[in-house]
């Protein structure tokens, strides 16, 4: 068997496998603030979701209570020290150019005023207080988990996966959204394993079970179904110990539990009947082996029911299921939970508001993308008009998407100074010269930026995306380099502060190497690439690769070089180079070109879809060995390199509105013309 390498996961390191773990699949389309409170609560967490605390994601957290800097306010304060309105009018994007172009001592010091009194500014806090609606109620569940055998636990692994096939597009944003709906939560980790391989077996839940021995798995009880699909359930049954919620008023669920106590279950233990049992403290809140069961609230409250005698479980669980298979551990605890469904119809209507529904960062996102709305009714344009109204008086704004395009957003920071997290090339004295003129808009109190602006070259982007992407907060990246094709041009910094910026979705290329180390071992390494994945020759001698689309032999042998895999968006890099020629951001296909092919003879580069698989294996690979190469990364000597398109990495991409990168793409592929 074949050990597997997922060096893009970074909740590895943070997980001890002596740890308690609850492992929790579940589908989340969209994940709610109902869903937040429950993971803060399952892992015993006493801050509220949303609040800032220290993040998992390189020390920058969001709650979305964060302060906001009003261009108005900047132009006026600007303007009376100084002495005057300045040229251009209040708020005009000429007092943001001027402010850049101020000498660091006097742009400091009032920079340092206003930010003063936005801090001093109540408002701000407002976004700390999204959601409360939905979070009533849970005073029983959380009372239920204390009373619990199973929880709370030391680390929760969420692993979003899917009920029914999505699109590549659908899926990316499923997990974008599950990682941003946790970002807050340190000890709440996501899993992408199953939207990434998506399969009912759930091969994934079996994994972790095995590398954590302390874990508990956690589902939904209306979806209990699905686990008799899962990789080795029988063996997970006997083993591991199960926590079920069932969502409050549920009549399903409450009909077996009936079926349990009507089919010869003990009725719940009261202080006049000492022959049963219940947790108490001498017990360390742990049952006895003697134990049936506990309920631990009145029929018309939130109920917790353990059970642990397995003939008494065989008819709570699915027909389907071997009697062999009841799990030797089991509670069902109620919680309030509103329905994805439900929560999507909401969100289509516009009959709720969004912040009632989702937090902020979740919100944020699918504004971005323009998820779960309907342009044709009026009620989308007055949500989305009376929530920037309402962040224009006061608090902190949104990213508003102010229009869209085939593949394209346009998405405008109203009323506001866009948070940056600035990067820079330090061997770069252009980019250094860049980051010191946007140097006093970083924000440095440890939350989310709005923006993540590299500022280099292309490679320095690159190195950007690939350190960021899992992020999922939009890339803006300035031009101190050569090409700069995905790069903004340092003379359109001004639009930074006052134009919509259109946003581009990237998607980035998954990929399995199968590698060599110096003994011979051969393991898996797993790898996501921006612009290209490629095999080429490591000796004298010419390379012979043999490759398979979709699991087809398309070319035995192809001699060479090497070949090479790119993006739409690494179109414009090597691949350009070895003679494929440049497509437009965002087109959904993938390029597969040769490098000096000596035969087939005149094989030109292949445009395929963006939902292709394809193989590279090499033929011969103790005389022909053979490199891969993963965004110019070397992965080793590789016997076998497959590449499609992630299922859940991609990167947003944000463009100064003077930017076209039409343009940009003529020049390239006529690089004569004037």
């Amino acid at each position: 068997m074949l050990r597997r390498s997922v060096r893009w996961l970074c909740y590895q390191h943070a997980v001890k496998p002596a740890a308690r773990i609850g492992i929790f699949p579940l589908h989340l389309d969209p994940p709610t603030v109902q869903h937040c409170e429950i993971f803060r609560l399952l892992v015993g967490k006493d801050h509220a979701c949303g609040n800032p605390i220290n993040s998992k994601n390189g020390g920058s957290s969001a709650g979305g209570a964060s302060c906001a800097l009003p261009v108005s306010t900047l132009s006026s304060s600007w303007s009376s020290s100084r002495g005057g309105a300045m040229e251009g009018g209040e708020g005009s994007p000429l007092d943001i150019a001027q402010l850049i172009e101020q000498p660091p001592s006097s742009r400091d010091l009032h920079l340092g005023r206003l930010k003063q009194n936005a801090l001093n500014d109540p408002v701000s806090c407002d976004a700390m207080l999204r959601g409360a609606k939905s979070l009533e109620h849970f005073e029983d569940f959380e009372r239920l988990l204390n009373e619990s055998a199973l929880a709370p636990f030391d680390h929760l692994i969420l692993v979003p996966n899917t009920k029914y096939p999505v699109t590549l597009r659908q899926s990316v944003h499923l997990a974008a959204m599950s990682v941003l709906a946790t970002k807050d939560l340190a000890r709440v980790h996501v899993e992408l394993k199953a939207l990434e391989h998506p399969d009912k077996m759930m091969s994934v839940v079996y994994d972790l079970v095995s590398k954590y021995p302390k874990s508990t798995i956690i589902h939904w009880l209306p979806n209990v179904h699905e686990m008799q699909h899962w990789k080795h359930f029988d063996e997970l049954a006997r083993t591991v110990p199960f926590l079920l919620l069932r969502p409050k008023g549920w009549r399903s669920a409450s009909e077996a539990i009936n079926d349990i106590l009507t089919n010869g279950v003990e009725s719940p233990p009261t202080s006049s009947s000492p022959s049963t049992t219940s947790t108490s403290a001498a017990t360390g809140g742990v049952p006895s082996q003697q134990q049936q069961h506990v309920v631990s609230s009145t029929p018309s409250k939130m109920s917790l029911l353990r059970i642990s005698d397995k003939t008494k479980l065989r008819s709570m669980m699915p027909r389907q299921w071997d009697t062999s298979s009841t799990p030797s551990m089991m509670e069902i605890i109620e919680v309030p939970r509103m329905s994805g469904s439900y929560v999507r119809q909401e969100l289509w209507e516009g009959s709720t508001s969004p912040t009632e529904l989702l937090t902020p960062a979740v919100q944020r996102y699918v504004d971005s993308q323009m998820l779960y709305r309907d342009f044709r009714k009026g009620a989308f344009h007055s949500r989305y008009n009376s929530h920037n109204s309402a962040t224009q008086s006061g608090g902190r704004a949104k990213p508003l998407v102010a229009s869209a395009h085939a593949g394209m957003a346009l998405v405008a920071f109203q009323g506001i100074i866009p948070r940056l997290e600035l990067h820079y090339d330090p061997n770069n004295l252009l980019a250094r010269e860049q980051y010191n003129k946007l140097k006093p808009f970083e924000c440095l109190d440890g939350r989310d930026p709005d923006l993540i602006v590299p500022i280099g070259g292309d490679g320095y982007f690159m190195h950007c995306v690939r350190k960021h992407w899992r992020r999922y907060i939009p890339f803006f990246g300035v031009n101190a380099g050569h090409v700069g094709y995905l790069l903004n041009d340092c003379g359109v910094l001004e639009e930074l502060f006052s134009a919509p910026l259109k946003l581009h979705h990237l998607s980035m290329l998954y990929v399995e190497a199968e590698a060599e180390n110096a003994t011979g071992e051969k393991h898996v390494l797993e790898e996501l690439a921006f612009n290209d994945a490629w095999v080429e020759r490591s000796s004298g001698q010419t390379a012979l690769i043999r490759i398979l689309v979709n699991g087809e032999e398309r070319i035995r042998r192809v001699r060479g070089d090497g070949v090479l895999m790119s993006t739409a968006a690494g179109s414009t890099a090597y691949a350009q180079a070895l003679g494929a020629s440049p497509v437009p951001v965002g087109a959904p296909l993938i390029q597969l070109v040769g490098s000096n092919i000596v035969s087939p003879a005149q094989w030109r580069p292949v445009h395929l879809n963006q939902e292709d698989i394809v193989e590279f294996e090499v033929v011969d690979n103790f005389k022909r060995p053979c490199r891969g190469y993963v965004d110019a990364v070397d992965v080793g000597t590789v016997t076998r390199m497959m590449v499609r398109t992630s299922r859940v990495a991609g990167v947003q991409v944000a463009f100064a509105d003077s930017c076209d990168l039409q343009q940009k793409l003529y020049k390239m592929q006529f690089p004569g013309a004037r």
